[in-house]
Order: structure tokens, then C-alpha cells, then sequence
């Protein structure tokens, strides 16, 4: 494999690079793979499929400056956070010395919520890359890292923050390991649950989902009571209350709405029985979730896998995380002319959506000064004939 890096643009008087990762001749395996320092961004995902030819697997933005300004709310590619997802009316409670701390962050939902880290969140910074290089010929490792400031979105803490993404290949099968490792340490104690927002499809971009096909590693999954929901952003909207310290949700069993993932099922059997997925669902013992304070490769929880007949390729998922929101790309035709509804997903590793405002899962995204939070997903994809 061979890596270049150039300059992409200058924004805002930022150097904004891009970071081209690819194989060649001597590899048994075709790929592209691109990232870029804007929100530490995958970019760029190309592989080979069945047929042998060189297949777009991700969903890109148009140009740098749409990384970073972000306008049509899609994240596409990005690191997100400091808290990925929903922080319910965007406040939060820490209790230190026996004493409940208040605090309050931006509101980027509504005006009345907090979501995905805020306006100006890690997918809006222009990170350092501190590490771009081949250590080997079958492995290569591209690391951004950042600083997020105390109070910053009103957020406790000093994070200093490290993405690893690391590709590797296998000199005797066509298979390929991409991972990604967040790492950071806060000097206060906070909350911290950083994603990667990518949208994929192994179909080839700009299809449908409707034919591939998923096996999840869970029987449960979060339900919203969106009335509930409503009614309360709208009491609050109106500044009737401030906010709600119950948030509406269940944990319900996915066989009640007659999921099973013990076997493949197709999207769109999902979408038939289920409707658009938009959901949180728990990987399997994640009662039994503690956060690790290392990364240890025997302790990673199998989430599942996609496949595609179309194009031969699989898609295997492991991490360190309890549970993972898949989205069903419900509004992709407001993202580009090409995009219809349906047409990628994102498969989020994480803790659950507004977890500090959940008791029985707030303890997992509440971190301790100098508590290591680490965050690791690994993806293998191998061709099916």
C-alpha cells in the first residue's frame, strides 16, 4: 500500500489536509481509502468486489468547506461529540462530594435540546494530525488529535483527544481491518461518548439499502416515547419548564416487533415490520458492561455484520461498546441531488443516546479526572462470492 498527504484548502486560516491511503500492485486485495484533519473525517472508502472491480462504499461531501461547516446536518464521515446523539434539554447533573452539579450545554435541537455535541462540535475542528505512516507493508496508521477546552459547548473539563485510524492487509487473502481507537483523559470529571458518523453501503453508493442484509448481536433495543417527547420540547420550547429529569423511554424486546437477528434479515423486511430505523439497540450482555480502561482485542463485543449479494462484500463489527444506533439514512435526499431515502447507514458504536440522563446507564459515559475513556471498533470486510 502506498500514502500521500496534501493540502485540501486553507478555512478560516486553518490548513485543512487530505490524507489518501490505497493499494497497489503487490496487494491482493484493491482499496482507497481517505481522511481528512476536518473533524478527523473518513472521507473516502473504495474496495473491491466480487467481480474485482474498485466499488464506492461511502458516502462523501462535495467539498472540504461542507466538512466543516456542516450545513446540512449530516455529519457524513466525521468524529462527533464531545457526547454523540441527544442530551435531553441540554442539561445534565454530576454529583461530586455528595453535592449535585448543574450543568447547562448549548442548544442546537430546537433551541431547546443538545445534539451531537453541540454547534461547534469535534466535527467542526480542524484537528492536528500527528501521525500518517505505513509502519509495514500490510498496515498503516493515520492519527488526529485535538484539544477541547473547558466549558466549551459547557462542557466540564480539558480533553485532550486522539483518533487512531489504522488499515490493515493480508499478503495471503483478500480481506481487509480498518479500525478506528478515541482516546482521552479529562482533567475534571464529564461526560464523553464520541462516535464516528459514517454512512455506508455496500451496494455502491447512491442504491438502495433495501437488499443488503444485517445480523445484529441483540435482542433489545431503546424506545422512544416520541409523544412524550414532543409534548416536553414543546412545554419547554415555551418556557413553561425548564426541562424534564425523566426522559420517556423502554427497553423492549426486538422479537415484540417481530425482529430477529439471530438471522440475517434484509432492510427492507425491516422497514416492513419496523418501519425507518432510527434506534438504539443493547449488544448482547450489556448489563454486564464495564468501561475499559484498556484496550484488550479478546475483550471486543461482537455487534454483528452487513452483507451485499450485489457486490460479494461483508462487513463484520466488533467493539468496546454496549450498544449501537443504527440509522437508516431517512433523510439522505436533503444531502445530495442523488440521495433518496434509504440509500447508506450508519452503524454507531456508542453508549446509549442521553445515557447521563438515563440512571441506569448515566455511570457509563461519567468519567472521573485522569479515568482513561477509550472508544474501539473494528470492521473486517472479506468477499463473498
Amino acid at each position: 500500500m502506498e500514502i500521500k498527504k496534501k493540502i485540501w484548502s486553507i478555512i478560516e486560516g486553518n490548513q485543512a489536509e487530505l490524507i489518501i491511503l490505497k493499494s497497489t500492485n503487490e496487494d491482493k486485495l484493491d482499496f482507497e481509502i481517505s481522511f481528512t484533519n476536518i473533524g478527523a473525517s473518513i472521507v473516502n472508502f473504495k474496495i473491491q468486489n466480487k467481480n474485482g472491480e474498485l466499488l464506492d462504499i461511502l458516502y462523501k461531501k462535495d467539498n472540504p468547506e461542507d466538512y466543516f461547516f456542516n450545513e446540512d446536518k449530516s455529519y457524513m464521515g466525521s468524529i462527533v461529540g464531545r457526547v454523540a446523539s441527544l442530551v435531553s434539554f441540554g442539561h445534565f447533573e454530576i454529583k461530586e462530594d455528595e453535592i449535585n452539579k448543574e450543568y447547562k450545554l448549548s442548544k442546537n435541537l430546537f433551541g431547546v435540546h443538545h445534539m451531537h455535541g453541540g454547534f461547534f462540535g469535534l466535527n467542526r475542528k480542524i484537528w492536528n494530525v500527528t501521525e500518517c505512516n505505513i509502519s509495514d507493508k500490510n498496515e498503516a496508521n493515520i492519527t488526529f488529535s485535538i484539544i477541547s477546552k473547558d466549558n466549551e459547548e459547557g462542557y466540564p473539563g480539558n480533553l485532550n483527544i486522539s483518533v487512531n485510524y489504522q488499515v490493515k492487509i493480508f499478503s495471503n487473502e483478500k480481506k481487509l481491518e480498518f479500525s478506528y481507537r478515541i482516546l482521552t483523559k479529562p482533567d475534571k470529571t464529564t461526560i464523553i461518548n464520541i462516535i464516528n458518523h459514517a454512512y455506508w453501503n455496500l451496494n455502491g453508493i447512491f442504491n438502495s439499502i433495501d437488499e443488503m442484509e444485517i445480523k445484529l448481536n441483540s435482542k433489545q433495543y431503546i424506545k422512544i416515547n416520541y409523544f412524550k417527547f414532543i409534548i416536553q420540547t414543546l412545554i419547554s420550547k415555551l418556557r413553561i419548564k425548564k426541562y424534564f429529569k425523566l426522559f420517556p423511554i423502554e427497553i423492549k424486546n426486538c422479537n415484540e416487533n417481530g425482529l430477529n437477528f439471530e438471522n440475517p434479515m434484509k432492510f427492507k423486511d425491516i422497514f416492513k415490520i419496523f418501519g425507518d430505523l432510527d434506534t438504539n439497540f443493547l449488544l448482547e450482555n450489556y448489563d454486564n458492561y464495564e468501561k475499559p480502561a484498556e484496550l484488550k482485542l479478546t475483550d471486543l463485543i461482537y455487534v454483528g455484520f452487513l452483507s451485499s449479494k450485489k457486490s460479494g462484500l461483508k462487513m463484520e463489527l466488533y467493539t468496546t461498546e454496549p450498544s449501537i444506533t443504527i440509522f437508516s439514512g431517512n433523510n439522505m435526499k436533503s444531502f445530495n441531488k442523488k440521495c433518496k431515502k434509504h440509500f447508506g447507514v450508519c452503524l454507531e458504536t456508542m453508549k446509549p443516546p442521553n445515557a447521563i440522563n438515563i440512571p441506569q446507564f448515566a455511570n457509563w459515559i461519567k468519567f472521573k479526572p485522569n479515568e482513561n475513556y477509550l472508544h474501539y471498533t473494528k470492521f473486517i470486510f472479506t468477499i463473498e462470492k
